[in-house]
C-alpha cells in the first residue's frame, strides 16, 4: 500500500510538472504576442497623431512610447539648414563636405597640438592613436543610412491652458560607430524663440542614454547621469562619452507659448562633439547656440513651427 501510494504521488508530480511546463510555454507565447501587438499599436497611434510611416521607423522605441503617453498630435513644423561643421580653436567654423573632409582632419590634428600646449594635464594618458578619424559623416537630421552619427528632433502639440498652447520638443541622437573618446563629454542643446517658456520639471523630465559595448554588454544610464541644464531660451545636456560601440540617447522639454502669438517660431538643435579634452561651453540665446574654447564637430538643424 505504501509503495502504491508512493507511485501515485510520483505520477501526480509528473503530471503537475507537465502542466506547469505547458502553462509557462503558453504564457510566454501570449506575452510575446501582447508585446508585439503593443509595439504595433504604438506605431499606429503615432501615425494617427500625424507622423509619417518613415518618421515612425526612425524614432527609438523608448521615445515612441513617451510621445504616445504624452498624447496630442504632431505639430506643424519644417526642418531646414541641416549642416555638419568643424569649429577650430580660433573660433572659425567650416562646413564639412566630402571635398574638404581630409583638409578638416589635418586642421583637427593641428588644433589638438595647440590644445595640448594650452593644457598639458588635460592630455595626460592620451596619445594621438586614441583619436579615431571619422570614416564617414551623416548630414545629420534623421540620416540612418550613412555616417557615424545621426540625430533628430520631433515636436508635438500636447495640450493647452486657458492662455497658452503647450508643445513638447523631443531630441534624439545615435552613434552608430562610437568615437571611443573616454576623455571627453559631448553636448546636445536646443534653443527656442522669444515667446516660448519652458515648463521645467527636471525630476520627471524625459531623458535616456543606452550604450552597447563590443563585448555585447548593454548599459542604460540612470537619469541622473544625464543632467539637463536650463537657460531662459534653451537647454543643454552633457552626454558622457566612453569606449562604447554604439550609443543612443534622448531628451525632451515642454514649451508654453501664448495663444495670441501667431505666425512662425524657430528652434535650433546642436550636437557638439569636441576633438580635444578641453571640453565645451555653450551659450544659449533666442534660436542661437554659441560654443567658446571649443574645437570639434557640430551637427545642427533648425525647425520652424507654424503656430
Amino acid at each position: 500500500m505504501k509503495i502504491g501510494k508512493f507511485k501515485e504521488d510520483i505520477i501526480k508530480k509528473i503530471i503537475l510538472g507537465i502542466f506547469m511546463a505547458l502553462s509557462l510555454t503558453l504564457f510566454s507565447s501570449h506575452t510575446f504576442a501582447e508585446e508585439k501587438l503593443t509595439v504595433q499599436a504604438v506605431d499606429t497611434t503615432l501615425v494617427e497623431m500625424g507622423f509619417s510611416s518613415e518618421e515612425v521607423k526612425k524614432i527609438s522605441e523608448k521615445t515612441k512610447k513617451q510621445i504616445v503617453e504624452s498624447g496630442g498630435e504632431k505639430a506643424d513644423y519644417t526642418v531646414e539648414d541641416v549642416t555638419l561643421t568643424y569649429q577650430s580653436l580660433d573660433g572659425k567654423v567650416y562646413e564639412v563636405t566630402d571635398a574638404n573632409k581630409n583638409e578638416i582632419a589635418l586642421m583637427e590634428k593641428k588644433d589638438r597640438k595647440i590644445a595640448q600646449l594650452i593644457d598639458p594635464l588635460a592630455f595626460a594618458g592620451i596619445d594621438e592613436e586614441q583619436f579615431r578619424e571619422f570614416q564617414t559623416f551623416s548630414s545629420g537630421f534623421n540620416d540612418r543610412a550613412e555616417g557615424d552619427w545621426y540625430g533628430s528632433t520631433y515636436i508635438t502639440k500636447v495640450g493647452a491652458t486657458s492662455t497658452n498652447n503647450i508643445y513638447e520638443v523631443w531630441t534624439e541622437w545615435t552613434w552608430t560607430n562610437g568615437p571611443k573618446a573616454w576623455w571627453t563629454t559631448d553636448t546636445v542643446a536646443t534653443a527656442w524663440d522669444i515667446g516660448f517658456t519652458a515648463q521645467q520639471n527636471s525630476d520627471k523630465q524625459y531623458r535616456f542614454v543606452v550604450r552597447r559595448y563590443a563585448d555585447g554588454n548593454i548599459r542604460t544610464d540612470n537619469i541622473n547621469d544625464l543632467k539637463i541644464l536650463h537657460d531662459q531660451y534653451g537647454h543643454q545636456a552633457k552626454v558622457p562619452i566612453g569606449t562604447f560601440l554604439q550609443q543612443s540617447g534622448g531628451i525632451s522639454e515642454k514649451l508654453l507659448i501664448n495663444k495670441s502669438v501667431k505666425g512662425t517660431k524657430g528652434l535650433l538643435t546642436v550636437y557638439a562633439h569636441p576633438t580635444t579634452p578641453l571640453g565645451t561651453s555653450a551659450t544659449i540665446g533666442p534660436v542661437s547656440i554659441d560654443f567658446s574654447t571649443f574645437a570639434g564637430y557640430k551637427w545642427s538643424y533648425r525647425l520652424n513651427i507654424n503656430l
